[in-house]
């Protein structure tokens, strides 16, 4: 999937590109490594070669390797040494820098992009320049950049701190200022990389030479992703304090993608229509950093936590990264263990407390299938849909959550992409009907043109099933279930048709008014044996569901008819 930007941005140090040093008084010192290259004056060494694309990738049938990506251009500096004279009484150098355009390793004139002339300091006595001048460090350059903002002091450090200056040469838009005669910031303009800054430290002995390039240059704002897993409220507003400014508004179970806000200190309001219901400390939200503000349960009242995030990529091709977020204060302190299935489970978090969050580590895709909450020997496992919850390249947060009911539930994160996914645990089925005895159990009511009955003739499991009665065009033949259930879960059940294909079909439906063939929750049509299906139940309560055989206007094909069999349930876990 997609690559995670990184918002730990750094000033990398290359190595410094040294002139010959002149000697005090005007006379010339003996000369580097660099030899004149023409009347442009003296060549630099050239800078290294740009990285090797990857290679190609192999086929299914293996190939030849793909061919090496082109080369970068080289950025190059080039130094000229100043005699004493009229553009500088004592001597100096000018330096050019550029881009090598056409590859030769030589910086031509068409290819200069900024060149400066920079003068010794004084005529100062020949004896006193034990050694030449010489830039010997710098410091501050691990720092992030932003746009527009003036960065920390850079400090040069060189074997004459007392008597130097600095220039710059090219880096327009970095914005150079001198703080000192060896300290400088940087107000970065654009965005984006490849920008770099020669700095020129000229002493009472010569003059030195450091380019220093910048990784990248990152927009001067904060991410905040906002996270709804408070049971006790339904769809919550999230502004800062004081403001009817909504950033955004989520429901129970949901979560926004990265929001993008001005660094700074924040408090922020949830509000229910404008109805502050509750408000959060104060948070200082960094530049260039990610974070997720959670509304969550803490002991029966709403509690609101502020994390970092951290969204850089997976390291692995086939891998993503994810974390555990343990809000679930109804299951106490739970171990965490992952793996393909049930059968093949390893730790990967011990005694996580209620409010831990967890550390970010990488996971390959075939290895997770299965998650698993150990909370004192009580085994939530969370299988349905986890093998296929994560891509290549996700970054996730995964927090464990209650509902009203007790019930602890997992919700991924997907912080990028800002959606989220919800996990249930599984549980033991338990068996509701299963027509065994040759009857329709109280709990069902037929109807339509022609009533359901109990047949022997087929069954998914035993002997027994209800079969649809035998109806025309245009009839239908239904029959509903009116069940107190417990609480959550999911109903599951066994059904079959032999039917005329897309035409007449076997169907579901919760919303009894209006169940139609196009209105239903599934149906199937054809000649279809007994397949397994299902039915999320939400919450405790009565529910009614109703399976319908419905036929259109003409053409009867196979038995026409539908028939269920062997209907469970099965309960979410709950602490409760």
């Amino acid at each position: 999937m997609n690559t995670s930007p990184s918002y730990k941005l750094r000033l990398l140090l290359c190595a410094a590109l040294t002139t010959g040093a002149l000697a005090c008084g005007g006379a010339e010192a003996e000369q580097g490594a660099q030899g004149p290259r023409g009347p442009v004056g003296e060549q630099g060494e050239p800078g290294e070669n740009g990285q090797p694309g990857a290679e190609g990738e192999d086929s299914v049938v293996n190939g030849e390797d793909g061919t090496d990506g082109e080369a970068g251009l080289n950025s190059l500096v080039i130094t000229e040494s100043v005699e004493p004279g009229a553009l500088c009484a004592n001597g100096g150098v000018t330096v050019a820098v550029g881009i090598d355009d056409n590859g030769d390793d030589i910086l031509d004139e068409a290819e200069i992009d900024a060149s400066e002339t920079i003068c010794n300091q004084n005529d100062a006595v020949q004896d006193i320049c034990d050694e030449a001048f010489a830039i010997t460090g710098v410091s501050g350059t691990e720092q992030a950049l932003y746009e527009g903002q003036e960065s920390s002091p850079i400090t040069v450090e060189t074997n004459d701190d007392a008597n130097v200056s600095l220039a710059f040469v090219g880096g327009g838009a970095l914005e150079p200022a001198l703080t000192s005669n060896t300290t400088f910031t940087l107000t970065p303009q654009e965005l984006g990389e490849g920008q770099h800054i020669t700095v020129v430290a000229a002493g009472q002995c010569g003059t030195d030479v450091i380019t220093l390039p910048l990784s990248e240059v990152e927009p001067f704002e904060s991410l905040l992703s906002v996270v709804h897993i408070f049971s006790g409220a339904g769809p919550v507003n999230v502004a800062p304090s004081g403001t009817l400014d909504i950033l955004t508004t989520l429901g129970f179970g949901e979560a926004t993608g990265p929001l993008t806000l001005t660094p700074g200190e924040f408090t922020f309001d949830l509000l229910v229509d404008e109805t502050v219901v509750g408000t959060t400390e104060s948070y200082t939200l960094e530049p260039g950093t990610a974070y997720s503000l959670i509304a969550h349960n803490n002991g029966g009242s709403l509690a609101v936590t502020l994390i970092e995030d951290d969204l850089s990529a997976p390291s692995g091709e086939d891998t993503f990264r994810a974390r555990i977020v343990h809000m679930a204060e109804i299951a106490g302190t739970v171990d965490v263990n992952a793996g393909p299935d049930l059968g093949t489970l390893a730790p990967i978090a011990d005694n996580l407390a209620f409010g831990t969050v967890g550390d970010f580590a990488d996971y390959s895709l075939a290895d997770v299938g299965v998650i698993q909450l150990d909370s004192g020997g009580t085994l939530l496992d969370y299988e349905n849909g986890m093998a296929t919850a994560f891509f290549a390249g996700d970054v996730a947060n995964i927090f464990a959550f209650e509902t009203a009911a007790g019930n602890v539930r997992l919700l991924v994160h997907y912080i990028e992409f800002g959606f989220a996914s919800v996990f249930t645990a599984n549980g033991l089925p338990v068996p509701l009907f299963d027509f065994e005895d040759g009857t329709i159990p109280a709990e069902f009511t037929t109807s339509g043109a022609a009533d359901w009955f109990a047949t022997d003739t087929t069954s998914s499991e035993g002997t027994f099933s209800l079969a649809s009665g035998a109806i025309g065009g245009n009839e239908r033949s239904d029959i509903s279930l009116t069940f107190n259930f417990p609480g959550s879960g999911v109903l599951s059940f066994d059904w079959k048709v032999s039917s005329e294909n897309n035409w007449d079909r076997l169907l579901l439906c919760d919303e009894i008014s209006v169940c139609t063939r196009t209105t239903n929750n599934a149906n199937i049509s054809g000649n279809v044996d007994w397949t397994p299906a299902s039915y999320t139940i939400d919450e405790a309560g009565e529910r009614t569901l109703r399976w319908s055989y419905l036929k259109d206007g003409s053409g009867d094909v196979g038995d026409d008819m539908g028939w269920i069999d062997n209907i469970t349930f099965t309960a979410e876990p709950s602490f409760l």
